[in-house]
């Protein structure tokens, strides 16, 4: 095991391919209260946020208050479709078998939804005492600060990390923490990764070669060379 740098994993479209589902349930919530959005405004919309932020954003724009119960049963909703249907994303766990390096987890999903999707698609042991949720911070994505904490948990200083991000909201903390991003493009345009990062993939085919090339970057510029 490398110790020389630690690589990031954003949690939901990264390592699990859950979005599809929490977007479902989702907007079968906000249409219970008449708020009818397609799949892909919501993932535009609010992909990358806490659930909190998301909550805020629908309140305010459509002046409705939204009920105290619907964070659980979302919750509640949403394991049970993970229970029926979820999946790692196609290749994660390959990766993860054969990453030579540190890594950890930093999302803006909550401990108890994250302890449910790893532990159903086997990849928790990978991670295990090495998961940060943005519970744990006061400033969600495109904050950088779940990236710094985390990195400041696992005692390893920016210019040593790698982010794994799905999200342009993700990208866009991962650059205000100066850290290097891979953006994972399979469900999101590749376009809107690379307005905040240069280095895609389509597939995790991709991901351990990117690794090295973006850790080669990160040696040349490293402050003690």
């Amino acid at each position: 095991m490398n110790s020389e740098f630690l690589i990031i994993f954003d949690c939901d479209g990264v390592l699990v391919d859950s979005e599809p589902i929490t977007t479902r349930v989702f907007n079968g919530l906000l249409a219970e209260l008449g708020i009818h959005q397609t799949t892909q405004e919501t993932m535009e919309k609010y992909l990358g946020r806490t659930m909190n932020a998301c909550y805020q954003m629908i309140q305010q724009e459509y002046n409705i208050t939204i009920p105290e119960y619907y964070p659980q049963l979302f919750l509640q909703q949403c394991k049970t479709e993970f229970e029926k249907e979820l999946q790692p994303v196609r290749g994660i766990t390959t990766v993860l078998q054969k990453l030579p390096y540190s890594s950890c987890v930093a999302s803006s999903g909550r401990y108890e939804k994250m302890n449910i999707t790893l532990s159903l698609t086997g990849l928790i042991p990978y991670f295990a005492g090495r998961i940060f949720s943005a519970q744990d911070v006061e400033r969600g994505k495109p904050a950088p600060d779940i990236f710094l904490y985390a990195a400041k948990r696992m005692n390893y200083q920016p210019h040593q990390c790698i982010v794994v991000e799905d999200s342009p909201l993700g990208a866009q903390a991962a650059n205000a923490a100066n850290m290097l991003c891979i953006g994972y493009a399979e469900r999101t345009p590749a376009e809107r990764l690379q307005q905040h990062t240069p280095h895609i993939i389509t597939t995790m085919q991709q991901l351990l070669p990117t690794i090295e090339h973006c850790i080669m970057l990160l040696s040349q510029s490293a402050p003690n060379h």
